[in-house]
């Protein structure tokens, strides 16, 4: 009898470890950190109160597009340099506290935040309308994106296709920086991150095939930085088929 309560306290406690283990790797992710730290929130987004000396700073002029890339990608991707001033990285990098590695701006929401969305809107040729939420992301040491490809497979539903993308560099890396690089993987290239820096291509085949034909050349990746106290922010921007 004694034997048999044994066997059973000694299943339980089995049991407990496991589903305790199980809890705690699901809420972990490679490199370590916990899941919940990259769970996308809205941020507070008043920049004139956070900011005051930006109202009086002369907005950047976008320069470009010039092509940095390498190879076969160089009539894929486009860039342009000065897409933003100083004083917005600072704010825009500020906004992702500790502990948060994503964030959305909430469309419209100040007049500088409709600014920023008509500016990106120019770069990439679209109505500021067919913008998603503008989209922050902070990638930390032991952080790496899989490689994946923006386009939605489902078509994106009532709002349709996500038919190009724009990422803004909100820092440069230094040069001992062997990381970071955000990488085309079929195209063969790829691009260091330089502050103020747009990279923006189309998630879909702009001639020559089916409407909103997914371009599976674009399929991408973020390196995993190599220096432990280095951070790459990044501001993203998708447009869509039809209004967000």
């Amino acid at each position: 009898m004694k034997a048999t309560v044994v066997v059973v306290l000694v299943g339980l406690c089995l049991l407990l470890a496991v589903g305790a283990s199980v809890w705690f790797f699901r809420r972990k992710k490679p490199g370590g950190e916990e899941a919940e730290e990259t769970k996308e929130v809205e941020v507070d987004a008043d920049f004139w109160r956070d900011f005051p000396i930006a109202r009086e700073s002369p907005l950047p002029i976008p320069y470009g597009p010039y092509f940095p890339l390498d190879a076969k990608g160089i009539d894929k991707v486009v860039a342009f340099d000065d897409v933003l001033s100083e004083s917005e990285m600072v704010y825009l990098r500020s906004l992702l506290k500790e502990g948060v590695k994503k964030g959305r701006l909430a469309k419209g929401a100040n007049p500088w935040i409709k600014a920023l969305e008509e500016r990106i809107a120019k770069l990439l040729q679209k109505s500021p309308q067919l913008l998603e939420p503008l989209r922050l992301i902070r990638q930390d040491p032991g952080d790496e994106s899989s490689p994946h490809i923006d386009a939605l497979e489902d078509g994106g539903g009532k709002q349709g296709q996500r038919l190009s993308t724009l990422h803004i560099f909100l820092n440069s890396l230094p040069p001992l920086e062997e990381g970071g690089r955000t990488i085309f993987n079929k195209l063969d290239a790829g691009l260091k991150p330089k502050a103020g820096t747009a990279i923006g291509w189309n998630n879909v085949v702009v001639a020559g095939g089916a409407a909103n034909q997914i371009d599976h050349e674009m399929w991408h990746m973020s390196q995993a930085l190599t220096l432990d106290n280095d951070a790459k922010y990044t501001l993203v921007a998708y447009s869509r088929e039809r209004g967000c």
